[in-house]
C-alpha cells in the first residue's frame, strides 16, 4: 500500500495534467489540430471541446500509469475514475456551484475558469484523487 506522500505525489502529477488540459491555450491548440471549434464565443469550452479534452485526459492518464500487463483491468478502472472526476470538476456546473460560494474571481458568470479557477480546480482534483486512493480497492 502506498504511503500518503506517494499518493500525494501521484495525485499532484495528475493534477498538473488536469491543469494543462484545461488551459484555454490547450483548447485553442487542439482546435487547430482537429479543425473544429472547441471554444464558444465567450472563449469557454463548448460541449465538443469538453468531451474531446476528457478523452485526451483519459488517454494521457492511462499512458502515464506505466505498463503493468498483469494489472490492466485495475489500470483501466483507475483511469476511468480519474476521468470521471476530471469531467465533473471541469464542468460548467461545478464552476457555477463554486461561484455561488466564492464569487466570480475563479470563474466567469458563463462558467469559464480563470487561471486561478483552473488552479483551484486542480487542487480540488488532487484532493479528490487522494481521497479516492483511500477507498478500498475491491
Amino acid at each position: 500500500m502506498a504511503t500518503f506522500r506517494q499518493k500525494l505525489i501521484i495525485s499532484s502529477s495528475s493534477a498538473v495534467l488536469f491543469a494543462l488540459i484545461n488551459l484555454p491555450t490547450t483548447y485553442q491548440f487542439t482546435s487547430k489540430i482537429v479543425n473544429l471549434k472547441l471554444l464558444n464565443d465567450n472563449n469557454c469550452p463548448n460541449i465538443i471541446g469538453f468531451i474531446l479534452h476528457s478523452l485526451i485526459f483519459f488517454i494521457f492518464t492511462y499512458l502515464s500509469m506505466g505498463n503493468p500487463i498483469s494489472k490492466i483491468g485495475i489500470k483501466l478502472k483507475r483511469t476511468i475514475y480519474a476521468t470521471l472526476i476530471f469531467y465533473l470538476i471541469s464542468s460548467p456546473s461545478f464552476a457555477s456551484f463554486i461561484n455561488n460560494f466564492i464569487g466570480n474571481a475563479f470563474f466567469s458568470k458563463k462558467g469559464c475558469p480563470t487561471k486561478l479557477g483552473i488552479l483551484l480546480n486542480s487542487v480540488v482534483y488532487c484532493a479528490a484523487l487522494v481521497g479516492l486512493m483511500y477507498l478500498p480497492s475491491e
